[in-house]
């Protein structure tokens, strides 16, 4: 196989696992606060399906890091700040002040210009992930020196499982887990119990995904696997620990979603990116994800604006059909993409 066309198929890999992400984020957003009344079916599906597509935010870390922590890749700080940096903050300083106008329009409220900034600068919900990915942005030299080391990298991600666990499961065990919380307060270590873990695991993954033996695949495969089938049903089983709400097992830097997200991106990495795809359609999909950016953007908009104007209900005699929208929602934001990436100068920046 060419180095050409190893190339190729991988980046066709990538763009099909962040439009499959992007359609995860979208059902997790979609996701109402409250399930109606009686129907125990419609109760169970509200549990399972934003849980079924918990790994769509650590995937999209996962593949960031990948690309800008390769030792292949150089990155000065030039272009980190240049490029990655000043398109996030220009994005956010039109996208935020925009859904704040959005809610002005379709909710009729109302703010004074001390609380419109502070918004502003706060961002609607889901723009939580702007704040995330400047942070990776901003030690991703850092990052890059661990990444060109295996051992380094092996000794960071064994950390990160480690201390992940830890805090994520270790700080509620019986008897214990008291000490390991305040143990792990004092330590502050933030550097390996953040994103920053799946940041490195999407760049190791893909630098030494042939190194693992058939055998040593499947088995991360099924331990994915079984994550998966944990994370979806784990709140029915198992009692949430006193103080924490639902979704506690779903949280994306659970031990159970880092493995089934780790195992899913490396099935990616290993068979995906072998499949052979037509041009047109690796055409079609890398445009897709060009405008990954303004889908995330839009998708919250598109979505809360057929739900306000009546055009869009989440449920249909007790029946979750909010989930069956995620589909129209993306290629809405898409289209609504597309057309903003034809604004002159600025369009490149926001979508």
């Amino acid at each position: 196989m060419s180095e050409a066309a190893l190339t190729y198929r991988q980046e066709t890999e990538r763009d099909l696992l962040r439009i499959l992400a992007a359609l995860g984020v979208i059902v997790m957003h979609l996701t109402p606060a409250q399930v109606p009344a009686g129907g125990a079916l419609a109760r169970v599906l509200h549990h399972i399906l934003p849980a079924a597509v918990t790994w769509c935010v650590p995937c999209f870390v996962m593949i960031s890091g990948r690309f800008l922590l390769d030792p292949a890749r150089p990155l000065p700080l030039r272009k980190l700040f240049g490029k990655y940096l000043k398109r996030l903050l220009i994005a956010f300083a039109v996208w935020s002040p925009a859904y704040l106008l959005f809610d002005m329009l379709t909710l009729g409220l109302r703010y004074d210009l001390r609380s419109f900034v502070s918004l502003c600068l706060t961002g609607y919900y889901h723009m939580w992930y702007f704040f995330l990915l400047a942070g990776l942005y901003l030690i991703a030299p850092v990052m890059r020196h661990i990444a060109e080391d295996k051992r380094t990298s092996r000794y960071f991600l064994l950390l990160f499982f480690v201390m992940d666990f830890l805090v994520e499961y270790g700080r509620y065990l019986p008897g214990l887990g008291w000490s390991i919380g305040n143990a792990l307060d004092y330590a502050h270590l933030h550097l390996v119990l953040g994103y920053s873990g799946y940041f490195l695991l999407g760049c190791y993954l893909y630098r030494y995904r042939d190194d693992f033996s058939p055998r040593g695949a499947r088995a991360i495969y099924l331990a994915g696997l079984a994550c998966f089938l944990f994370t979806c049903l784990a709140e029915f089983w198992l009692k949430v620990p006193e103080g924490e709400g639902h979704g506690f097992f779903q949280l994306y830097r659970k031990p159970n979603v880092v493995i089934e997200s780790a195992a899913l991106y490396l099935f990616f990495l290993r068979h995906v990116s072998r499949r052979r795809v037509s041009p047109r359609l690796a055409a079609v999909l890398g445009g897709c994800t060009r405008l990954g950016l303004g889908v995330y953007m839009a998708h919250v908009m598109v979505f809360e604006g057929l739900i306000r104007s009546g055009h869009f209900t989440r449920w249909v005699n007790g029946m979750p059909v909010w989930a069956l929208y995620a589909l129209p929602v993306y290629l809405l934001s898409l289209a609504l993409s597309w057309l903003l990436r034809k604004i002159p100068v600025l369009g490149r920046y926001i979508v």
